[in-house]
Parts: C-alpha cells; sequence; structure tokens
C-alpha cells in the first residue's frame, strides 16, 4: 500500500489474473500446389514438373485461464510502516486544520479592515460571501462616547453674580460646582 512522503508499505496480498490468449498463425506466400521436377537418370535434364495439390491451413488458438498469486511479507517493519502510515496522515490532518485556520484568520483580519474603513461588497454579488460572516463589534476594553445624567441634592453652589441667593427667584446663573463651571436655571416660577 502506498502512502505520501513516499511510505510504502508491504501488506499481504492476493492477485487474481484473468487473461484470454488468440492467436492465428499462417505462410506467405500461399500456395496450392508444389512443383517437382523429375529429372531424366541418364542426362540429369528435367524431364517434366509433377505437381502435388496443397492443402495449406491457417492455425488458429484460443488460451484462457487466470493466475492466482498469494504474497505475506516476512519481517518486523510492517508494523513500523503502519505506525509511520498513521503518523502521517495525523500530521497531514492537522497541518490542514492549520491551513484552513490560517485562512480564516486572514479573512477574518482583511474583511474587519474593510468593514472599518467603510468598504463592502455589494450584498448578492458573488464576492459578498467572503465577508458575509464577519462582524465588528466593540473591543472589550473600549469605552464608547455617552453622557451620564447626574442628580445630586447635596451640591455646594456659588456664584459670581452680586445679590446672588439660593432661594431669590432668578431665571439663569452662572453656577460654579466642583468639576466646572454651567449655566442653571434654579426655581423657575
Amino acid at each position: 500500500m502506498r502512502y505520501s512522503q513516499g511510505i510504502q508499505c508491504v501488506t499481504p496480498s492476493l492477485t487474481l489474473s484473468p487473461y484470454v490468449v488468440n492467436s492465428h498463425s499462417y505462410q506467405l506466400p500461399k500456395k496450392d500446389i508444389t512443383r517437382t521436377p523429375i529429372y531424366d537418370d541418364d542426362t540429369g535434364a528435367i524431364k517434366y514438373y509433377s505437381e502435388i495439390p496443397r492443402f495449406e491451413k491457417d492455425n488458429f488458438s484460443l488460451n484462457w485461464g487466470a493466475s492466482l498469486q498469494f504474497n505475506v511479507p516476512l519481517g518486523r517493519g510492517v508494523d513500523l510502516c503502519h505506525k509511520a502510515a498513521e503518523t502521517n496522515i495525523k500530521n497531514q490532518e492537522l497541518l490542514y486544520t492549520k491551513t484552513s485556520l490560517e485562512v480564516s484568520l486572514h479573512r477574518l483580519k482583511i474583511c474587519a479592515e474593510q468593514l472599518k474603513l467603510g468598504v463592502r461588497f455589494r450584498p448578492g454579488s458573488p464576492s459578498a460571501v467572503t465577508c458575509e460572516d464577519i462582524e465588528v463589534t466593540v473591543k472589550p476594553s473600549q469605552v464608547l462616547p455617552h453622557k451620564h445624567e447626574i442628580k445630586s441634592t447635596n451640591l455646594f453652589l456659588t456664584s459670581d453674580k452680586p445679590g446672588f441667593s439660593l432661594f431669590a427667584p432668578s431665571t439663569s446663573h452662572e453656577l460654579k460646582v466642583p468639576w466646572g463651571v454651567f449655566e442653571k436655571s434654579l426655581f423657575e416660577q
């Protein structure tokens, strides 16, 4: 059995090889008559030719059969070879998993960068499939811009304007609070 990386393990095997052999034989040139010269005994001259008919036949043969072979490997290397093949298969599976992860991470990186730039494939286009399952979310430690409403009843308020009183009706005053300056309408009538 042959594996990748040049690993080839010999295992017991049974081989059945059927065969059919066809043959046809004949002679050329074909002659129907054999001419044999007949000689004069005294002079040695040819008196005549004897013609004998020939019955040439073509030979045909058809042979068929099967060959059966059984091979058993000898020695202790067979187990080591199978162990090497199993290790090689595991390594190939790990390499495939690693390559798939690298491709997915590269796709995630490129698609996220493009989405942050505001660029994407038009939905329904053939290339949109590339980034259709990519989603840009907020980073775990990132604080998004937001506003808080502060409500408190115990503020130490002061004013730079003369005649300011917290109890006097007023429409608008600039108030100083420990964290800054703002305008607020107090005690609106």
